[in-house]
């Protein structure tokens, strides 16, 4: 079955889809293992991280049984940094810090990464290997000193896409999550070699029948199934979750800084991975002229021509637009395509969406074409772009701080077409300050999403109306917020401002609004006046009452007697007479 991978016809296509994991929000992909590995395997990907400010889980896989060890949960674990790739088995785990394994963290580009461990039968000794785009960065023997490596996986576990469990199904960390894209996730039984990731690391497989392969997940389209829940399309396993977690125990689940959170499902985007075989995605808008890279290669090196196959296909009534060369002649089926710009990836055309704007249904309009490339041995391929509309839409943004202090709001993100967006600010809060983070040095070292240091920042004047429109320099659209002094709201937001998107084509995404709430914080209590009718014979229990707003309020209140009575006595509840002599509080129990 390998050996149909790398056959000597021309490689053509892309990548299709890819999954974004967006560290803004609680994204993960899960499944209930039953029947793992015992032996050898090997886990290979496409990943593209957003941003190095944390550790980056891409493999997560925890038993109720697992060893434990300084909170480790994990019976596999995979962690990308800029400082390093780390490995876990259980509380073992081994550690990849040459250039190309800390690059796939800071380089913001599309890398191709695979471990594959090997265990001898009587699981005396073994091996694990790490490779970076089909070379090998590190071979390291494992034995006895390393026994985790040499253990069988525990059955019936949950591999988790996204989050790092510290506990099982749980004890997510956000520092700890991806941010970033995954394409042709890979789980094989087998101790792959160092000829055979070569060899197909650039190809999508088509199909799962493949000797070894036991995962193959492309993220394609997803699906709702009878119990209503999302589930990504594959054939390997048997309910791959999209967005929410096995259904072992309550469905919230821990994230520092956050507090109890719902899981969320990654979006699929266009994958720019420099992946063969599968659909070459192109996103525009209403108008628009792009140009399309039909990418082939041959695998022997040689020469390749390419002509347009099939025309622009549509069944939407919004039309198909029009296909042309780079001059501007429109093609026909057939027609050759000549590279006359050096591109190794391949020749291009231009491509010119229909005027859809103000009509409906343009969510879902699609259209497509085909292309042939030939090698010079006269054997073929075809390849297929899909073209849809590009939405444009930011969802809004509601971001919570506490009274008197600093902090963050992200708005950079993955656009549809898998290139990173652009934040524009069209306007300002009105209370409060706002400023464009200036990471110290060129990166933000020490810097963390969950409790921002100040110090990170380089704070000085901040925006204002003649700023605007304002584009954000920094890499993951990161601004602070300064709250006015001894303000808060919890009943609205304190206040609002908007921004928009630019997307790497150049197109403007509309207006979204980034919605402010400050939690009151170090807040004295507010007492309450009482009107209270006595009959004059009769002792009367006066409840002293007050209001402490603040969300983590202490459980006692003390409440200090100001003013007294001119004709009548005090006593406290155990019946001591109180003195104005001497400045007297009573406590409270709520």
């Amino acid at each position: 079955m390998l050996g149909e991978l790398s056959a000597e016809t021309p490689h053509v296509g892309g990548g299709g889809h890819a999954m974004y994991a967006d560290l803004e929000r609680n994204d993960l992909v899960s499944w209930l293992w039953v029947d793992p590995p015992q032996g050898n395997f090997t886990l290979e990907f496409w990943i593209f991280i957003y941003n190095d400010f944390q550790e980056a889980t891409v493999a997560s896989y925890s038993t109720y049984n697992s060893t434990t060890r300084r909170e480790q949960a994990n019976e596999l674990c995979l962690l990308f940094s800029k400082n390093f790739v780390r490995f876990f088995r259980r509380t073992s785990r081994m550690t990849c810090e040459t250039s190309s394994c800390t690059s796939i963290a800071t380089g913001r580009e599309w890398n191709h990464f695979a471990v594959v461990s090997s265990v001898s039968e009587d699981r005396s000794q073994g091996s694990l290997l790490m490779y970076v785009n089909g070379i090998k960065q590190l071979e390291e023997t494992v034995g006895q000193h390393l026994q985790d490596f040499l253990q069988p996986l525990e059955a019936s576990g949950a591999f988790i896409i996204g989050q790092e469990q510290d506990a099982f199904i749980g004890g997510f960390d956000e520092l700890q999550s991806l941010d970033g894209m995954l394409d042709e996730y890979r789980i094989w039984g087998v101790a792959r070699s160092e000829y055979e990731i070569s060899q197909t690391y650039r190809l999508t497989l088509v199909g799962t029948n493949y000797a070894g392969l036991l995962a193959l997940l492309r993220f394609e389209e997803t699906a709702t199934n009878l119990a209503g829940t999302e589930i990504l399309q594959q054939e390997l396993i048997q309910q791959v979750l999209w967005g929410s977690l096995p259904d072992l125990r309550n469905e919230m689940w821990y994230t520092s800084g956050r507090g109890t959170q719902t899981p969320t499902a990654p979006r699929l985007v266009a994958s720019q991975a420099p992946l063969f075989g599968a659909e070459i995605m192109v996103v525009v808008r209403a108008g628009e002229t792009v140009q399309v890279v039909l990418r082939g290669m041959d695998p022997q090196g040689g020469n390749l021509s390419t002509s347009i196959g099939s025309l622009l296909e549509s069944v939407s009534v919004l039309g198909t637009g029009t296909l042309s060369s780079l001059d501007g002649v429109q093609l026909a089926a057939g027609d050759a395509v000549i590279d006359d710009q050096g591109d190794r990836a391949g020749p291009r055309v231009q491509y010119t969406a229909p005027s859809w704007e103000g009509t409906e249904g343009v969510a879902d309009w699609r259209t497509h074409f085909t292309y042939l490339v030939e090698n010079e041995d006269g054997e073929e391929a075809e390849g297929k772009v899909v073209v849809r509309a590009m939405l444009r839409s930011l969802p809004s943004k509601e971001v919570y701080f506490q009274e008197d202090e600093i902090s963050h709001i992200i708005l950079g993100s993955i656009g549809e077409d898998g290139a990173a967006l652009v934040p524009i600010i069209t306007s300002l809060p009105d209370k409060g300050n706002l400023y464009q983070a200036k990471f110290n040095n060129d990166r933000p070292q020490p810097f963390s999403y969950a409790s921002p240091n100040p110090s990170a920042f380089n704070l000085t004047i901040p925006l204002t109306e003649e700023d605007l429109p304002l584009e954000v320099e920094n890499e993951r659209g990161v601004m602070i917020y300064w709250p006015p002094a001894d303000e808060s709201s919890t009943a609205s937001p304190l206040t609002t401002f908007r921004y928009k998107a630019r997307y790497s084509s150049g197109t403007v995404s509309e207006e979204s609004t980034v919605s402010i709430w400050v939690e009151p914080q170090n807040d004295p209590p507010k007492s309450e006046d009482q009107f209270i009718m006595i009959d004059g014979q009769n002792l009367t229990t006066v409840y002293l009452t007050s209001n402490d707003i603040d969300p983590t309020f202490a459980p006692h209140n003390y409440h200090l007697i100001t003013q007294w009575p001119e004709r009548s006595t005090i006593f406290q509840e155990d019946g001591e007479e109180m003195s104005q002599d001497a400045i007297t509080s009573i406590t409270v129990q709520y």
